[in-house]
C-alpha cells in the first residue's frame, strides 16, 4: 500500500483483510479514525456479524488486526434446518464443507499463462518454496462431510486434518453454522429455480456455475436444460 496516511516507502500487510472492510477503514483514515455509523442515514439496518470492520491501523502500522475470521460463504441448507457453506477461516484454521466442484474448487491453479516454474512465490508450498502442486488436491470436500486445513503450515490446503483434529473441526463448525443464524437471512423464491450453466474454456476444462433463471447465460456459457433447472 501506498499513499497519504501510509509511511514513507509504503507497507507490506500480511494480515485478515475482507472487501467490506474498505468502507469502515478508508472512513476511519479520512475521518481521524472517526466510525462511518455517525454518518449512516435514519433507518439504516444495524451493522451484524459478518459486516466489515475497521482495519485501517492494522494497514498502516502493522498492528494486530481486529479482523480474526473470513468468512468465504454460508448458506441456509434445505428448508432451513440445516446449514452448510462453502468455507470460514479463523485463526490458523480453514472449514471447508461445501464445493460444488471439487475438481476445480480445491487444490492450486496458475493463473492463465504463468509458468509456475519460473515464477517466485511468497507463499511457500511443499516446503522450501517450491512450486506449489498443481491440479486438483486429495481432498474432496463434498457437504456434509467437511474438510479442516491448518493454513499456516498447509496454505495450499493440501492436507485434510479433520479426522485428526475433531475438537477444532466442531468448534470451526459451530461457528460456521453461527455466522449462517446470524448474519444471512433465509431467502423465498421468486418463482423459478436458478440456471447451470456451462463454461467452456475455463483451466481444466469444463467449468459450470449458477445463474439466476431470468438472467441471460454470459459470453461463452451455454444453458443446461432439463433437470438441471431444478
Amino acid at each position: 500500500m501506498a499513499g497519504p496516511g501510509v509511511p514513507t516507502g509504503g507497507a507490506h500487510v500480511a494480515a485478515n483483510v475482507h472487501v467490506t472492510d474498505w468502507l469502515p477503514s478508508l472512513v476511519s483514515a479520512a475521518s481521524g479514525g472517526q466510525d462511518f455509523r455517525k454518518w449512516s442515514p435514519p433507518g439504516e439496518p444495524p451493522f451484524a456479524l459478518g459486516d466489515g470492520v475497521d482495519v485501517w491501523a492494522s494497514l498502516v502500522s502493522g498492528a494486530p488486526s481486529p479482523r480474526t475470521w473470513v468468512l468465504l460463504e454460508t448458506e441456509h441448507g434445505a428448508g432451513g434446518g440445516t446449514t452448510h457453506g462453502f468455507g470460514l477461516i479463523e485463526g490458523p484454521w480453514k472449514i471447508v464443507s461445501l464445493s460444488e466442484s471439487p475438481a476445480y474448487q480445491n487444490g492450486w491453479f496458475p493463473p492463465a499463462g504463468q509458468d509456475p516454474a519460473a515464477t517466485p512465490y511468497t507463499v511457500a508450498c511443499n516446503g522450501g518454496g517450491a512450486p506449489p502442486r498443481q491440479g486438483a488436491a486429495p481432498a474432496q470436500c463434498m457437504y456434509p462431510t467437511p474438510c479442516l486445513f491448518n493454513i499456516e503450515t498447509d496454505p495450499c490446503e493440501y492436507d485434510d486434518v479433520a479426522a485428526a483434529q475433531p475438537a477444532v473441526l466442531a468448534q470451526m463448525q459451530a461457528a460456521l453454522a453461527n455466522f449462517t443464524r446470524t448474519a444471512v437471512k433465509p431467502s423465498g423464491g421468486s418463482g423459478c429455480m436458478p440456471r447451470l450453466i456451462e463454461i467452456a474454456g475455463s483451466a481444466g476444462g469444463t467449468a459450470y456455475a449458477w445463474r439466476p433463471c431470468d438472467a441471460p447465460p454470459p459470453r461463452g456459457a451455454t444453458h443446461q436444460p432439463g433437470a438441471r433447472d431444478a
